[in-house]
């Protein structure tokens, strides 16, 4: 059982995220897009937040923080939906993130926004172009779903709906807001 626990202690990681849909509001979501110079999926639709830092008491307080470097605005209304996983085997270890969803908002409509150098643009989108954005990682367009429809549709549904070209790909919009 020792040796195991070990074995998991060198070979096993587990990171902590803390994720937001922010709405302004009119009811639109926040959709950032992320920086070429980024490691982990350059150029692609993203929402606020990132890793629990170990200075952050919690993810909740993770969220606060990521709203405030990212976007310069404090995040309110938090709402948990909840975490999602995602496993990934590197050629050493086996990585786990947990990553903690909330909805939040920010305060009026499209707020102007300072962006951290993590990002090279942003757009404001209604939820029902949000759940359509191809590169939005599908873990959270789920989430997003779900946040939205709520038993008015069901999820099925939303496959009979198709993107504009405009939203195919996030990085053929930047710069519009």
């Amino acid at each position: 059982e020792k040796r195991a626990k070990r074995f998991k202690e060198l070979f096993e990681i587990l990171k902590e995220k803390a994720k937001a849909f922010v709405q302004d509001e009119a009811g639109d979501f926040l959709v950032l897009k992320r920086s070429g110079t980024t490691k982990h999926r350059p150029f692609e639709s993203d929402l606020v937040g990132g890793k629990v830092d170990k200075t952050d008491s919690s993810v909740l307080e993770a969220m606060y923080r990521e709203g405030l470097e990212e976007i310069g605005l404090f995040l309110q209304n938090p709402i948990f939906l909840r975490t999602v996983s995602q496993e990934k085997q590197t050629k050493k270890q086996l990585v786990t993130s947990e990553t903690s969803l909330f909805q939040a908002t920010v305060p009026g409509i499209r707020p102007e926004l300072v962006l951290s150098d993590e990002h090279d643009g942003l757009l404001w989108l209604p939820g029902t172009e949000l759940v359509l954005l191809e590169d939005l990682p599908e873990r959270y367009r789920q989430v997003a779903v779900e946040m939205l429809v709520k038993d008015v549709v069901e999820p099925s549904q939303l496959d009979s709906f198709s993107a504009p070209e405009s939203l195919v790909r996030f990085g053929r919009t930047i710069g519009q807001t």
